[in-house]
């Protein structure tokens, strides 16, 4: 997968009326550039230029930065925007490598149940023990924590590319 945090969230729009005329006319816009009314400006400039008559209606024909189809319109496209300057690189990056191409609403899911970056679901399994439960240390040994966390990640979610664990 992407390293999303890295790539800059484009779109590729298109005039609807060149594309249904066999030609392709149109622009790859970073959103991270344009606020969403400068986005629509850029759109209707995309249009007057347009070589097909009577160009009114566009089309987002690819992306670069987020799944295809991740988003159903622009001011989605825009939510992510928003979401990716607001959260942690890290955090942004394992949340989208787990939601893939699910939807927005996934990836706030993930992002809001983030509880932390460990090297392993044993790591993870050993500190949550460690924090909740009373073991006197002559019955550590016995504790096996490989299965303790298969237990555990019925109820959380861990992304071994990026070692963060969310809770379901």
């Amino acid at each position: 997968m992407s390293d999303y945090i890295n790539d800059s969230i484009r779109v590729y729009v298109g005039c609807l009326a060149s594309y249904n005329n066999g030609q392709h006319h149109g622009e790859w816009i970073d959103l991270e550039e344009y606020a969403l009314d400068d986005f629509y400006e850029k759109v209707d400039e995309i249009l007057k230029n347009s070589p097909a008559d009577n160009a009114e209606e566009w089309e987002i024909f690819a992306t670069e930065g987020l799944p295809k189809n991740y988003c159903e319109n622009i001011e989605e496209f825009y939510e992510v925007v928003e979401i990716k300057r607001d959260c942690d690189e890290n955090v942004f990056n394992a949340a989208m490598n787990l939601a893939k191409s699910n939807s927005i609403y996934v990836l706030k899911s993930y992002i809001d149940n983030f509880i932390g970056f460990y090297d392993s679901e044993t790591d993870f399994a050993e500190e949550i023990f460690n924090d909740c439960e009373q073991c006197p240390d002559r019955l550590r040994p016995y504790i096996d924590f490989e299965l303790y966390a298969r237990d555990l990640f019925y109820d959380y979610e861990y992304c071994e590319k990026t070692g963060a664990v969310f809770a379901n």
